[in-house]
């Protein structure tokens, strides 16, 4: 009898030991979700699985930089954003030029497992396929926050997200009424300038945001530096356009155009490029619905750089290059507490030039599906699939 009196007590003490455990990590599980909305309030994100949800319910690590992060890092560029971030790391061949990068240790040369996006665009340096954080088609000021999804997101962006993801949101039009004038100054005859201004066209229906900005800085490493300009100097216009369509439509449209007045860069080991004299122009459209819940987006980017220098002559490096293409994705609530997502993407990228062979075209298509199940509060499952056909994968 005493012997199983004291198997009861034990029994006892290790059932009480254990609810007591699952009470402490459940009050530490509350307390961590209480804090990331203290951090990032009730505002959504949108990378981790095509759609919005708050950051705490997102399957995979996802970074927030909001706007006040990026003017308090005193950043003059968006890789310098980045680069203050744990687990995030873009390598310069000058001072204005990343070519290498990884994110969580995972570095390569060139960056072309990294994919960037604005506002769900991708944006890339077509040739080597790396993101095109030079040839960015907007300001710093113009960013609202930036999301980085850090790990494999090929499951909805395809081979090139095998390292992560970087999605730029732009400042919506009807939150960014009004003027405003941004000044920078520094060394290397480092120069930077943004004045902004937005307004209403039809009340609480048609808003507009234009955006003009001025960039110059030198370079730092003066062994390529082989013409008294800057490194960089470039301009950019850009403007956005949101228009309400009754309660549950909305459309938007994005232009911008970017200037290269100076740009010097080391692509290779043969010695500094030029592509100063370069441009580029990119413009997006979406058009969403909220019942049902369908997304429709389309876009063209375009870029024309030419090497002016001598490492491989004059034009030895000639690039036009441009992507464009069309997405389509629909979110369903099949069940109780599941989230079904699917979509199709097409997107053409072509790159011309002496060093490629010529024109070079390739067309490639996806479908995409993606599946969230919850079954408690503290427990879900996440299920990604995605197919992509193009040139070389049949």
């Amino acid at each position: 009898m005493k012997r199983i009196i004291m198997i009861f007590s034990v029994v006892c003490l290790l059932t009480t030991g254990l609810v007591l455990l699952q009470a402490a990590d459940a009050r530490a599980q509350e307390a961590m979700l209480e804090e990331l909305e203290m951090i990032y309030g009730a505002e959504l994100i949108v990378t981790a699985s095509k759609r919005e949800q708050k950051i705490s319910d997102s399957p995979v690590a996802v970074t927030v930089i909001t706007q006040e992060d990026i003017r308090k890092t005193g950043a003059t560029q968006l890789c310098e954003v980045l680069n203050m971030y744990a687990g995030i790391h873009f390598g310069y061949t000058t001072s204005s030029f990343p070519l290498a990068g990884g994110i969580r240790g995972f570095h390569k040369l060139p960056a072309n497992k990294i994919v960037l996006l604005v506002n769900g665009i991708p944006q890339m340096f077509e040739v080597y396929g790396i993101p095109a954080l030079t040839l960015l088609p907007v300001s710093l000021d113009d960013i609202e926050r930036i999301e980085v999804l850090r790990g494999p997101g090929s499951s909805l962006y395809g081979a090139n997200a095998m390292l992560g993801v970087i999605n730029v949101i732009t400042r919506k039009p009807e939150e960014s009424q009004g003027s405003q004038i941004s000044l920078k100054a520094g060394n290397n005859s480092f120069l930077q300038g943004t004045f902004s201004t937005g307004g209403e066209v039809i009340p609480q229906d048609l808003f507009y945001r234009v955006s003009v900005s001025w960039d110059q800085m030198d370079n730092w490493d003066k062994t390529i530096a082989y013409y008294n300009d800057p490194a960089l100097e470039a301009q950019k216009l850009s403007t956005e356009w949101s228009y309400y369509m009754g309660d549950n439509q909305r459309v938007d449209l994005l232009a911008s155009y970017l200037n290269l007045d100076d740009f010097y860069a080391l692509i290779d080991s043969t010695g500094p490029i030029s592509f100063t004299g370069g441009e580029a122009y990119n413009a997006q459209f979406a058009w969403a619905i909220d019942e049902p819940n369908v997304t429709v987006k389309g876009f063209y980017n375009y870029r024309d750089l030419w090497d002016t220098g001598y490492a491989r002559g004059a034009r030895g490096y000639y690039f036009k290059m441009y992507t464009r293409g069309a997405e389509v994705q629909q979110t369903l609530e099949p069940f109780e507490n599941d989230v079904f997502l699917w979509g199709a993407n097409y997107q053409q990228v072509s790159t011309e030039g002496a060093i490629v062979g010529g024109d070079r075209r390739h067309d490639f298509s996806g479908l995409f599906v993606d599946n969230t199940y919850d079954f408690t509060d503290e427990l879900a499952m996440n299920i990604g699939l995605r197919f992509d056909h193009g040139p070389n994968t049949d």
